[in-house]
């Protein structure tokens, strides 16, 4: 009976953890700050994010640098909900979560970005383990051109 048990919780936590995008959610996107006019300077990078997936709230983000096959960094960053001050500079950030770095940008094609969401705690005091995960290329994010202006 415990088998039976373990068999249908499985689908539920692959369900939970997915990193399948929804057509409804924001499209993530990157850009650079304040271009330096210097080629091959370390620039500022702006990961811009949805705040909220299904519920569930942007909490870490994995910053990997790769070399081919080989992990070669790994760090984690904080994701911060777009400030008043953002908003009022660029209303087109509402609902979006930002988080900065600096990169050469000849390694562009090096960084793989992966983002944490997590479900608050329910009325009970319980959490939930695992929340959706979006994983990103940084090449694809600085492609994409937000459908609101920034």
């Amino acid at each position: 009976m415990k088998y039976l048990a373990i068999l249908f919780l499985f689908p539920f936590s692959i369900w939970a953890c997915s990193d399948s995008s929804d057509v409804n959610e924001l499209v993530a996107y990157a850009s650079i700050l304040e271009p330096t006019p210097f080629p091959k300077q370390v620039e500022a990078i702006g990961i811009f994010i949805p705040s909220e997936i299904d519920k569930a709230h942007a909490s870490l983000m994995n910053i990997n640098y790769v070399n081919g096959d080989k992990l070669m960094l790994q760090t984690t960053i904080s994701v911060n909900k777009a400030s008043d001050w953002d908003l009022q500079t660029n209303p087109a950030l509402d609902g979006y979560s930002i988080s900065y770095f600096y990169l050469n940008l000849s390694q562009v094609n090096n960084i793989q970005i992966t983002v944490y969401y997590h479900y608050p705690k329910t009325k009970d005091g319980s959490i939930a383990m695992c929340g959706p995960v979006r994983n990103h290329k940084l090449s694809d994010l600085m492609a994409v051109k937000p459908s609101k202006t920034n």
